[in-house]
């Protein structure tokens, strides 16, 4: 009697449920052995807004360099290649841009991001 109340004891909770964790318990342990690695779902979005507002600026830049600068046309090439290298927080401080969110709104309506209302 006392050797079977041990072996009762020393069952782990995964074997005394048959070897099934409950739903809940597996969710909580796929969750947690995901790789460290793998970025979460919000984090995505965000990047692909980053890229999004990088294009805008970008392409705010090279239209107001031809506005200003206009008989400099081979120039174009060289000056999108060397804003693709920047990041955007950097490009908006050179070229002065401001992006706000009313400034940005048309350019996601035209990009299909918004819809307009």
């Amino acid at each position: 009697m006392r050797h079977q109340q041990y072996t009762m004891t020393s069952l782990s909770e995964y074997q005394r449920l048959g070897g099934h964790l409950p739903d809940e318990v597996g969710e909580l342990v796929r969750e947690f052995a995901a790789p460290i690695y793998r970025r979460p779902y919000h984090t995505k979005c965000i990047y692909a807004l980053f890229g999004l507002l990088k294009e805008y600026a970008i392409s705010w830049a090279l239209f107001n360099d031809s506005i200003l600068y206009p008989s400099t046309s081979s120039y174009e090439g060289e000056s999108e290649h060397r804003l693709r290298r920047k990041q955007l927080g950097e490009i908006c401080e050179d070229e002065n841009i401001d992006i706000t969110i009313d400034s940005l709104v048309p350019y996601l309506i035209e990009r299909n991001v918004l819809v307009e209302r």
